[in-house]
């Protein structure tokens, strides 16, 4: 009996722990409730004899009309400062996976003149109508795995797919675009000699913004759709660090010049 009564409040304190806005509606309610349940049990009478207090009387509604107006103030006030304590670091919206949230056709129709994007391969992004957009943008910067790394052949064996095709074709699509002209898409590669040297994260600069997300490399076929993403703000008026929007733009710049040996780009010809 013990045990189940331990059982109960660990995962009260945990559901409490990870809800303070449940946390403090039910408090709310109990603090307008329960004094009143304890006049009632007691029979406290009104001025007439033959009335006593009870669940059907106007007084006792508005004490429930009040207790629930509580909570659902405590409610608002609660979700108002959770947001606002995100969104001061720069966390503008959170995705509970891609499909759920911004998709990648939604986040290249938003973009409007730079592109930046970190990932393992593009596949989503090319196979994607709206990728054609990139021809007309000012600058583009596409960082992706080299296709002949053995890290990337680790995932591919161990999930029993071919990874590496898959990356080729992404990779074989964004040449053909540059191919055609455009001097203002730069694709670059890098490599990684195991899996555990495959970058952590898949990053999207564009409009200020920053949609990231992380490789979770499976012995599953999953793409990577399922998992959450982030949409992080550049400040404009505060120094850039305040904010995570610095760390993801930081850690791209660094893996973009390390890169540079293998920088694929329109050279036109004389």
């Amino acid at each position: 009996m013990l045990n189940w009564i331990r059982i109960i409040l660990k995962k009260l304190d945990k559901f409490f722990r990870d809800r303070p806005a449940s946390a403090m509606i039910l408090i709310s309610i109990c603090s307008q409730i329960i004094p009143y349940l304890s006049e009632y049990r007691l029979i406290l009478s009104f001025s007439s004899g033959d009335k006593t207090f009870g669940p059907y009387d106007s007084i006792w509604n508005g004490y429930l009309f009040f207790a629930i107006f509580s909570s659902v103030i405590s409610l608002a006030i609660s979700n108002f400062l959770t947001v606002h304590n995100f969104k001061k670091i720069g966390i503008q919206d959170s995705d509970v996976n891609m499909y759920e949230g911004l998709t990648p056709s939604e986040m290249l129709d938003k973009v409007e003149n730079n592109f930046s994007f970190l990932g393992t391969g593009a596949n989503k992004l090319t196979s994607d109508n709206n990728f054609d957009k990139i021809i007309n943008l000012d600058k583009c910067r596409i960082l992706l795995c080299d296709p002949n790394s053995r890290g990337l052949k680790e995932i591919g064996d161990s999930s029993h797919s071919n990874y590496k095709l898959t990356v080729e074709k992404s990779i074989e699509k964004i040449k053909s675009i540059i191919d055609r002209g455009n001097n203002n898409i730069e694709l670059r590669l890098y490599k990684a000699n195991s899996k555990e040297e495959m970058p952590i994260f898949r990053i999207a600069l564009y409009n200020d913004m920053c949609v990231t997300s992380f490789n979770y490399f499976t012995a599953d076929k999953k793409d990577g759709s399922q998992l959450p993403q982030l949409h992080l703000k550049k400040f404009a008026n505060k120094p850039l660090q305040s904010g995570f929007y610095y760390a993801y733009d930081t850690y791209f710049e660094r893996l973009w010049k390390i890169c540079e040996d293998s920088s694929y780009k329109y050279i036109a010809k004389d």
